[in-house]
């Protein structure tokens, strides 16, 4: 088959028809699982968002640790899409996230300091998610390689199918 059959049988408008009915397809069977996530991620989040509001009672010590508890939840956040995208589960999440807690607290400080500035907070979100996603891929997936190739030779590559 040579590039251009190649090229137009790849914009034809059928294809391009097909391929946006697959990745609707593709999506909604994605919303079921997601809702679960981020309800796991809640029923994870409530104790601490409960222990914060207490510690933000005793001077000093406890807004210090309410601090730290809800940077830990920041860069819960952050990093979680690039678990999501990978298929990792919320457990495996939190299992390497607690072996990288110092760089994970310390990029969920940053964060949180950075959002307590009204107007640069804005343009935060963004870039801590993309920060995130840096840190994920330069210092936590190397950790989780061999549970990601594991899931990945599961998928199979489809072939295009000639043209004669």
């Amino acid at each position: 088959m040579k590039w251009h059959a190649v090229v137009i049988w790849w914009t034809s408008p059928q294809l391009r028809a097909l391929r946006w009915i697959r990745s609707f397809k593709d999506t909604l069977k994605e919303i079921p699982p997601t809702i679960l996530l981020e309800c796991k991620k809640l029923i994870y989040r409530i104790p601490i968002m409960i222990v914060s509001l207490i510690l933000m009672f005793i001077p000093l010590f406890g807004q210090i640790l309410a601090v730290l508890l809800n940077s830990w939840c920041l860069s819960i956040d952050f990093t979680s899409y690039a678990f999501e995208n990978n298929k990792i589960t919320f457990k495996e999440t939190r299992q390497t996230l607690v072996k990288h807690k110092c760089l994970l607290l310390s990029f969920g400080i940053g964060a949180w300091a950075i959002l307590l500035i009204p107007f640069l907070n804005i343009l935060m979100m963004p870039i801590a998610i993309c920060g995130a996603t840096i840190l994920w891929v330069e210092r936590i997936r190397p950790d989780l390689l061999k549970i990601i190739e594991e899931r990945n030779s599961i998928l199979k590559f489809i072939e295009v199918p000639e043209n004669r």
